[in-house]
């Protein structure tokens, strides 16, 4: 009883050591974690490292009692072997449970056994990471449960140090194991590395026993490069069946493993009832010490949002990137569940994913990501053909031919017919296969920014250059001079080539069973995307249906794109956040991306402004996985107002030039005006109240205002009043004229 009474005070002592407010606690940095009324969420708390052994790591995260825990997530963040759920501390009249989350070792990454799920074809279907692991620590057994995907026949455990996050050190794994739960037969056929099989030099007698194990070396140089051995001498998988659980096992030693800075992160689901009310309150997360005492506390503000809106607009589209991950049932039920009550009715990428399946019975649809480069020798007979016709390979800046990109010149020619043929023919069967009814290009390849990745710098491309700038014969041509000479006039000459291949993938798909929606992704219409992504929208526009681009271009980029689609419809895109997970290895623009932290308060703002101003036909958001609650129910706000006037959007014109409005910037507002409607909208991106000045000064007749979201005509002269917007918020101002007897 003594120990009972003392424990609060002394946990009340601890808390007082609470990390500064700037220290982020939740991933991706965040203090905050949002979930609305009714919904299930993904919190990600960041781990903190262990004060001394990294051995039998434990984590605590405390919530409410009202905050119920579904799952861990294995795709996402490090995923404990267990997960304890008891009753904690009662704080004020708040009940709260505890879960602790017990790992055999503190996850740091560097090493990752992960599984490549494939169909009975032997076509990849995901990759899913098993077990993970960093830091130092001698020989450690380890073993996780694993789950094979619907539609998975077999499976290729992979050992591996993923590219790009500035992982370095040393790790030594043997005995990998592949069974059925309940069984002891390893499925594995090699697993040991003492296999006369194994020729790889990354084997070494230093195993857990003294015989064979595989070893890596994460050198500073190869920081950032990828280093992988397939748990196979001859890569084969083992048969699975997506109706039985599996367990991997493995031994694995490490030695200073791991990128720099990192904080791993847990990716747990939780649920809040809709029958709780709204308002905040504090989760609070910290490790255990070995002697079972909190380490390094924090708190969480935890908001409890309204309910999602659950209003859908008919033909607008708010559809965020989803491609071919996979997520653990309750994962997937949730996130199909939230992206249906946003009001997101597609999505960008592919169906082979386990949340669109659930939304495809409600009327989802899905543009199909169009696998492939342009100009990439993509599908089997491609690849085939160029491996044997060296001389159609295209030409580097740096003068050696590309192993996997046909020339230019080649492909468009009346030679490259046939193999042109049978890429599209592959894209076809995908295309009627799936069921799809748009398909979209992401072209993003560089002409001359940078020079190094730019091509086709062979006789035929030079020639046709040549020919077509009109240049002289005696005049020199090589990368060089192209680059010093005539770097303009190339990055025509290779959009218009571009702009050439889109035409005949256009009338590829006219060979479709179904009407097929075709658009291409890319920047904004601008210098750098022609010459960093090979793109003019207005050599593209004849040969769309549609234009995509995002994210975040000012709004002249917008203008610029639109008005070189002349006509085509265009949709801008919004980035929420950039990775699901960290990725602390990132440079260059992925690492500032994503040094900072994502800006929840002006989600709502972002998409309806970007639905807005480029034209009113949807919003492109990257993408699915990173949103989170916030996310989600803003982006049910923004879906709820398209909806309730989308009717007067599709028909709308611009008319900014008939109004002015003060006190905010010129980008945070628009006009847009159909007959005798007109709808003002005005968005405030900062934390403190707003006050627009507003004039109509042409303003002729009667008119009345109103205001969404709120009953009855407020008593101001709409040819000159001031409008207060508060912190964050969004108004919206509809104008009508009387009608004249």
């Amino acid at each position: 009883m003594r120990h009972r009474m003392l424990w609060p005070c002394l946990l009340a002592a601890i808390w007082t050591q609470v990390v500064s407010a700037e220290e982020p606690t939740f991933y991706p940095k965040l203090r905050t974690a949002w979930i609305p009324r009714g919904t299930a969420q993904l919190l990600k708390p960041y781990l903190p490292a262990p004060e001394g052994s990294s051995a039998n790591y434990r984590f605590v995260v405390e919530t409410p009692d009202y905050v119920k825990f579904i799952t861990t997530e294995t795709m996402m963040g490090s995923p404990p072997k267990d997960v304890q759920v008891s009753p904690g501390e009662t704080r004020g009249d708040t009940r709260y449970t505890k879960h602790t989350l017990c790992y055999d070792l503190y996850p740091s990454s560097g090493f990752e056994l992960s599984m490549c799920w494939q169909t009975q074809e032997g076509s990849t279907l995901c990759y899913q990471p098993a077990i993970r692991a960093g830091g130092t620590f001698d020989w450690q057994h380890l073993t996780a449960p694993i789950t094979p995907p619907k539609g998975a026949a077999q499976a290729k455990p992979l050992i591996i140090k993923w590219p790009n996050r500035g992982i370095t050190g040393t790790f030594w794994v043997d005995n990998v194991v592949i069974r059925e739960e309940g069984s002891k037969e390893n499925l594995l056929r090699a697993g040991t590395f003492d296999e006369p099989e194994w020729k790889s030099g990354l084997l070494v007698p230093k195993g857990k026993d003294g015989s064979k194990c595989a070893k890596f070396v994460c050198t500073e140089d190869l920081a950032q490069k990828q280093q992988a051995l397939w748990v196979d001498p001859d890569r084969k998988g083992v048969p699975v069946d997506p109706a039985r659980k599996y367990v991997v096992e493995l031994d694995l030693k490490a030695q200073k493993l791991g990128p720099p800075k990192e904080t791993p992160i847990a990716c747990l689901l939780f649920r809040v009832s809709g029958s709780v009310p709204e308002g905040t309150a504090t989760i609070y997360t910290y490790a255990l010490g070995t002697d079972g005492r909190p380490v390094k506390p924090q708190e969480t503000e935890l908001v409890v949002l309204p309910p999602l809106k659950n209003v859908r607009p008919k033909t607008a589209r708010i559809a965020p990137c989803m491609y071919g991950q996979m997520f653990s049932e309750p994962v997937a039920k949730a996130y199909a569940e939230n992206a249906w009550r946003s009001g997101i009715t597609w999505t960008y990428g592919n169906i082979h994913n386990n949340i669109v399946p659930l939304l495809q019975p409600r009327g989802h649809r899905v543009w199909l990501a169009k696998p492939g480069h342009p100009f990439g020798a993509h599908g089997k007979a491609a690849r085939e053909f160029i491996k044997q016709h060296t001389d159609v390979r295209a030409i580097l800046f740096t003068g050696k031919p590309s192993g996997h990109t046909f020339c230019p010149t080649w492909l468009l020619s009346n030679e490259g017919v046939e193999v042109r043929k049978a890429m599209d023919d592959e894209l076809v069967e995908l295309v009627n296969r799936d069921g799809y009814m748009a398909v979209n290009w992401d072209i993003e390849q560089p002409v001359l920014d940078p020079p190094e990745k730019g091509f086709c710098f062979c006789e035929r491309c030079l020639a046709a250059f040549r020919k077509e700038s009109k240049l002289p014969a005696e005049e020199k041509l090589d990368p060089k001079a192209i680059l010093e000479k005539h770097k303009e006039a190339w990055v025509m000459f290779r959009c218009r080539q571009n702009a050439d291949l889109v035409k005949h993938c256009r009338t590829a798909l006219k060979r479709c069973k179904q009407p097929i929606e075709f658009s291409v992704y890319s920047g904004y219409q601008c210098q750098k995307t022609r010459e960093h992504y090979g793109v003019d929208w207005a050599l593209l526009a004849p040969h769309l249906d549609l234009g995509i681009a995002g994210y975040g271009c000012p709004r002249k980029n917008v203008q610029a794109t639109i008005k070189a689609l002349g006509g085509v419809p265009f949709i801008g895109g919004e980035n929420y956040y950039l990775s699901a997970t960290p990725r602390p290895g990132a440079t260059g623009w992925m690492g500032k991306s994503l040094s900072h932290r994502p800006h929840p308060e002006t989600w709502r703002n972002q998409l309806l402004r970007q639905f807005v101003e480029s034209g009113c036909n949807g919003v492109l958001i990257w993408y699915l996985p990173t949103m989170d609650g916030a996310a989600f129910y803003h982006t049910s706000e923004a879906a709820e107002i398209i909806a309730t006037y989308e009717d007067f959007f599709r028909r709308s014109k611009r008319c900014d030039s008939s109004f002015k409005v003060t006190g905010m910037k010129p980008e945070h507002w628009a006009a847009l005006e159909d007959g005798a409607m007109k709808m003002l909208l005005l968005f405030n991106f900062t934390k403190e109240q707003v006050d627009a000045a507003v004039e109509q000064p042409d303003l002729q007749g009667k008119w009345t205002v109103q205001m969404h979201g709120r009953e009855g005509n407020p008593p101001i002269n709409p040819a000159k009043f001031t409008h207060k917007i508060k912190p964050w918020g969004t108004a919206i101002l509809i104008f009508r004229q009387a009608e004249t007897k």
